[in-house]
């Protein structure tokens, strides 16, 4: 029904039909409460762009016109939002972010939560309550009706709407009277209230005031010394005791009060809309929002392996083993992949929020259901049947939280590694290698034994550093780049349990950036920009670049018996026509031929199979 006729406002307003929207929702919203969210839209005929937290959609509104004071340092502030329902602090970090778009680097503003801090049971509707139940029984201690007024709802709903009036004005007064007319059989009411007695009545609640801003630090990292400023959001902040709480938990001289508070997560979120639609062309502002809840998968591992013939089903061991997925305070949308080894059959695994010390037991409570999704991948034991001959190179599960923070599985792959297969001699190869035969002699045959094995160890070391930063563009580093220079990735090696690979894939950066995240190296394939043993040879020596194959040469080394006249000229022409390379034809050629001979050397095979069931 929100929903709903919220649509309708909006478009008795703009006159048009409204469909495309961006919708807030609290920063600790769980999978189960954004899903909701998107089916209850879904009912209205609404098509949510995205689910943006108001933190970031708040912090977003405040960044636009500021976007002059940024620049590459970082500034970090925090907003205190006290809302009816919530409180909210969270820690915002502002700068200018170079971002690689194809072969242009741009410059853009960028603001990303660092972290966040909340109470989902103090507000502004709490004081309201409080201060009902205050005038409902000083209501009934006048004793002029027969009946209670808190049996009556439509006596406690004109004194909760006067109660929220009270606080208002009482924000700026020290005392007020608060009267209703008709409230309970045709009685009127009328009562003085004071700030003091209003405080006192709430003086609990501002004691809680400083334990969101206490987890927003502890989930950044940080202290209030590194924070610039302090801004308010939301109406309960204009009580004069929050306030008051509010500077002594923070430390600091006073508090920005330059923020709409009614309106601002709103118009963050507007501005968001504007620049995914193609109706209007907005200036780029890269929002990187944070996950809050740790999400964790947990699967059995044998650990005295799965036995052989003869071997008692009682001495197998198995353990149950936890990877985290995605960490508190993790910056999403981002792609983890999850490699699960020594797996010949069809198992299952769990997902599930996990490390949720910070969090008090009533917000627990809160959290509902911790398990996520159960997952049976089904499918192993026929991939690994279908490639009996192939190296088994472990199962990846592909996770994505997109840009709402749903977290999302995309597919399983199966990926199988078969060994090399001697492949015939290429043209090219066959003409080098005679040629070395007829003209080279005997040291010709020494370098074509040798430098295959040199070029191998190097190729070998190849392969071993791209094995430690395999993965779709995953970085090289645990510690994180900085934010907005292209997608980054995180590998984090945890043994041969299961690895945990890690890609930040926020749409608005662009293209990811060649040199700090390489891209996946399928073995036996040179990557854009990257010279191999082979090509590096062709361009130093050309000679020994037509003779440099991967196959031995023929046998024969020595010249047939002819009249050595004519064996000089001819070999003169042909030297002349064979071996005198263009400037970079003949490179080129090999270079080709050799990269050719690589590739067919060993194949990777994939094989995706969905999983039978979330």
């Amino acid at each position: 029904m929100i929903l709903n006729y919220t649509r309708i406002i909006a478009q008795d307003y703009a006159e048009q039909p409204i469909r495309d929207c961006v919708i807030t929702v609290p920063v600790f919203y769980t999978q189960a409460q954004r899903r909701a969210m998107l089916y209850a839209a879904n009912l209205v005929g609404l098509n949510v762009l995205q689910l943006m937290t108001d933190a970031a959609a708040t912090a977003l509104n405040y960044g636009l016109f500021r976007q002059a004071s940024f620049n590459a340092t970082p500034q970090y502030i925090m907003f205190y939002d006290v809302g009816a329902l919530s409180t909210t602090a969270s820690i915002i970090e502002y700068r200018k972010a170079q971002v690689k778009e194809g072969s242009v680097a741009n410059t853009y503003p960028q603001l990303s939560v660092k972290g966040v801090g909340y109470d989902h049971l103090l507000g502004g509707l709490e004081i309201d309550i409080r201060l009902r139940d205050h005038l409902a029984r000083s209501f009934e201690g006048m004793k002029k009706t027969q009946g209670s007024v808190f049996e009556s709802p439509r006596a406690m709903g004109k004194l909760l709407k006067e109660a929220k009036r009270v606080k208002r004005v009482l924000s700026a007064n020290t005392d007020f009277y608060a009267q209703v007319e008709g409230l309970l059989e045709d009685v009127d009411f009328k009562l003085k209230v004071t700030r003091e007695e209003l405080e006192a009545m709430c003086s609990d609640l501002y004691d809680r005031v400083q334990e969101p801003v206490r987890q927003a630090l502890e989930a950044a990292d940080m202290t209030m010394v590194e924070m610039d400023s302090v801004i308010l959001m939301g109406g309960g902040t204009r009580v004069p005791r929050f306030q008051e709480a509010l500077l002594k938990a923070v430390n600091k001289p006073d508090l920005g009060r330059s923020l709409n508070t009614d309106e601002a997560a709103a118009l963050g979120a507007v501005y968001q809309a504007a620049g995914q639609t193609k109706l209007f062309r907005v200036k780029k502002f890269i929002v990187k929002d944070a996950n809050v809840l740790p999400i964790v998968v947990s699967f059995e591992k044998r650990v005295s392996g799965e036995g052989e013939e003869g071997e008692e089903e009682e001495e197998e061991v198995v353990k149950v083993v936890k990877k985290t997925l995605f960490q508190r305070s993790n910056a999403y949308p981002q792609k983890k992949v999850l490699t699960f080894n020594r797996y010949s059959k069809d198992f299952p695994f769990s997902v599930y929020y996990s490390h949720l010390g910070f969090l008090s037991d009533d917000e627990k409570t809160y959290v509902g259901r911790l398990n996520l999704s159960e997952v049976y991948l089904a499918g192993v034991g026929d991939a690994l049947s279908t490639h009996s001959g192939a190296e088994a190179k472990g199962i990846k599960a592909h996770f994505r939280m997109d840009e709402s923070g749903l977290l999302l599985l995309d597919y399983v792959e199966s990926l199988f590694e078969y060994p090399p297969d001697e492949e015939e001699q290429s043209t090219f190869a066959k003409i080098g290698s005679t040629l070395s035969n007829l003209f080279g002699g005997g040291s010709s045959e020494t370098e074509t034994t040798e430098e295959p094995s040199s070029a191998a160890t190097e190729e070998g070391e190849g392969e071993k550093a791209g094995t430690e930063t395999e993965g779709e563009g995953e970085g090289v580093s645990e510690k994180e780049e900085e934010a907005g220079e292209g997608d980054q990735e995180e590998k984090v090696e945890e043994d041969d349990e299961g690895a945990v690979e890690e890609e930040d894939l926020h749409s608005d950066e662009g293209a990811k950036e060649e040199e700090a995240v390489p891209v996946e190296e399928e073995e036996g394939e040179v990557p854009a920009g990257e010279e191999t043993p082979e090509s590096a040879a062709a361009a130093g020596n050309s000679e020994e670049t037509e003779t440099r194959d991967e196959t031995p040469p023929t046998e024969e080394t020595t010249p047939p018996t002819t009249d050595e006249g004519e064996e000089g000229d001819e070999k003169e022409a042909e030297n002349d026509s064979e071996t005198t390379p263009e400037p970079e034809g003949s490179q080129a050629n090999d270079t080709a031929s050799d990269a050719e001979s690589t590739k067919k050397s060993k194949k990777k095979e994939r094989r995706r199979f969905q999983p039978a069931g979330r």
